[in-house]
């Protein structure tokens, strides 16, 4: 899809690419460069391939630098709507679709469809935003002019809002469209009529909608790379830090020239970093990369665990998110330590699963060391992490806490094939949790999995269903939290501390690491092609040590993040 296929040019012609683009299912990649102001690069900025052991050395294959087009979530949506009007009505979020997730993520050009009813929820989406733009209560400070009395007020509202909704400056065709759109209530005795429909058109536009990026194409850079605009960089950024559409000023910093470098993304980025914004917002990506959202659908038995509410699920939730930004926002800290930490964060709510005083103080968050010989370690052992991998207070629980750990940790992903898997025997008297998995493991089409799932779930089994300690299991038997993974050549441990000690020095766990922001980045799973960008990623946090920050920073200098591919090589969805 070129350019040139999605400028809009008449409400009509709006409605009718979004019907056309929910009807092809929106498929593909970016295409060839199309034409907009996207100026080619004068100099092609080929970045210095560097010495062989720096996050910039020359891939030893061809790298894929596909770029899908995505369609923006919902949370990018209302972010993005907040940018460019400075708010949102409140019930924004209830009017746009939810959006699946891929590997955690909600962000995934798999996950981000386009079909006939989505664009019906846009188009609702588009009037209740226009309608709030228009209210007689902010409409001087949104529309800033009145076009009662200023014939041009339509056309420099277009020009300002069109320039931070398409994330680049507009056209004068595009303008001169979109006004005409607005014409048509001319009629109206309301004239900020004109205003709601020319908001409408820009917020139903596929430029708003998808985030489109023609690039430029550069001789010196090979044949086979289309470089990324400032613009489209400045777009990057924003949606990678806040998950929103870049502000005016960041608009200004790309029109300046400012992002047309290796070194002037990775200044902005470094920049962005520091704000209490962008890590914020950067939560969403340990959301997405530890799954934390299926705490959401945690239900514990009311019976045995009566202290679980609402409250300690958003504690749990948090606890979680507080050790993450210790851990990637601290100065010398090591990712790592999300395996080992002998600390956590707690409030009231959750003191009581640590054994823990409480200080009559419910809103008070505090650090608390674990003491000498305990098995807490990290994000493994967290209540939450726990809890939403519970499930009917048996073995389906340390089947889900095995599988857990390896998908997001070393990237080991068991695919549990539905309907093949053979019913568990009624246990006899006697025989524990860790018995009847042992049982399980006999079958050879189950052992190939369940060897390295069985051994790390049974590590954790030592915390029940809402990740307090206990001594019994669902049999009410002794629990044996020790044990070896042949598969995986992890030695022989003792309990959650040894195993994440083991874990944490795993070979695979930077590169899981990596792989994880790879995919919260740039929107879609790695594939064929893209092991110089996880590599560079990956060698960045061995030579930093494991600093969250540096390895974001070798991911927006790398090709990947600055270029994309001129042509489709294969097909995704947005």
């Amino acid at each position: 899809m070129s350019s040139r296929e999605v400028r809009p040019a008449s409400l009509r012609s709006l409605a009718s690419s979004l019907s056309a683009l929910a009807l092809v299912g929106c498929t593909g990649l970016i295409r060839e460069p199309g034409v907009g102001p996207n100026r080619p690069s004068p100099t092609g900025d080929a970045q210095a391939p560097g010495d062989a052991s720096g996050p910039n050395a020359p891939c030893p294959e061809p790298q894929s630098l596909h770029a899908y087009m995505r369609r923006l979530s919902r949370v990018e949506y209302v972010n993005s709507a907040r940018v460019i009007f400075g708010g949102s009505p409140a019930n924004l979020t209830s009017v746009l679709p939810t959006d699946s997730e891929v590997n955690g993520f909600d962000n995934n050009a798999e996950s981000t469809v386009f079909g006939r009813t989505r664009a019906e929820q846009y188009r609702d989406a588009a009037r209740a935003l226009a309608d709030w733009v228009i209210d007689p209560a902010r409409r001087d400070g949104v529309v800033r002019c009145n076009p009662s009395t200023d014939n041009s007020c339509v056309r420099s509202y277009v020009e300002r809002v069109g320039r931070l909704a398409f994330r680049r400056p507009l056209e004068a065709a595009e303008i001169d469209a979109i006004t005409a759109v607005a014409a048509v209530a001319n009629d109206d005795p309301n004239p900020y009529m004109r205003v709601r429909l020319a908001t409408q058109a820009m917020l139903r536009s596929p430029s708003f909608l998808f985030r489109i990026e023609p690039g430029a194409a550069v001789m010196d850079h090979g044949p086979m790379a289309v470089k990324l605009s400032g613009y489209e960089m400045a777009s990057r950024l924003s949606f990678l830090f806040l998950r929103s559409a870049p502000s005016a000023a960041m608009l200004d910093l790309a029109a300046s020239g400012a992002l047309d470098t290796a070194d002037g993304v990775a200044r902005q980025a470094d920049a962005m970093m520091a704000t209490p914004e962008a890590r914020a917002s950067m939560r969403e990506f340990f959301v997405g990369w530890l799954r934390l959202n299926k705490l959401q659908n945690t239900r514990p038995d009311a019976m045995r665990y009566p202290q679980f509410n609402d409250g300690l699920r958003a504690a749990m939730r948090e606890e979680t998110l507080r050790l993450a930004d210790d851990l990637a926002w601290r100065d010398g800290a090591d990712l790592r330590d999300l395996l080992t930490a002998r600390y956590t964060f707690v409030n009231d709510a959750l003191a009581p699963l640590y054994g823990a005083p409480t200080t009559g103080r419910p809103d008070e968050w505090r650090r608390l060391d674990f003491a000498a010989g305990s098995q807490r370690s990290g994000v493994l052992t967290q209540p939450g992490v726990l809890a939403m991998n519970a499930a009917d207070h048996g073995v389906l629980t340390i089947i889900r806490r095995g599988v857990w750990a390896l998908d997001v940790f070393m990237c080991d992903v068991v695919r549990l094939p539905a309907g093949m898997i053979p019913a568990l025997p009624a246990p006899m008297p006697g025989q524990s949790d860790r018995d009847l998995l042992a049982y399980h493991r006999r079958d050879p089409a189950c052992a190939a999995c369940h060897d390295r799932i069985d051994p790390m779930g049974l590590a954790f089994s030592g915390y029940d269903d809402v990740g307090a300690p206990t001594t019994v299991d669902s049999r009410g038997l002794p629990i044996n939290t020790s044990g070896a993974i042949e598969q995986l050549m992890i030695s022989p441990f003792s309990g959650p501390a040894e195993l994440a000690t083991q874990i944490r020095s795993y070979p695979s766990v930077p590169r899981c690491m990596a792989k994880q922001m790879f995919r919260y980045a740039f929107g879609r799973s790695e594939g064929e092609g893209d092991d110089c960008a996880v590599t560079a990623m990956e060698r960045s946090l061995r030579e930093s040590n494991y600093s969250f920050r540096a390895m974001v920073r070798a991911m927006v200098r790398s090709d990947s993040f600055r270029y994309r591919a001129p042509s489709p090589v294969s097909a995704g969805g947005m």
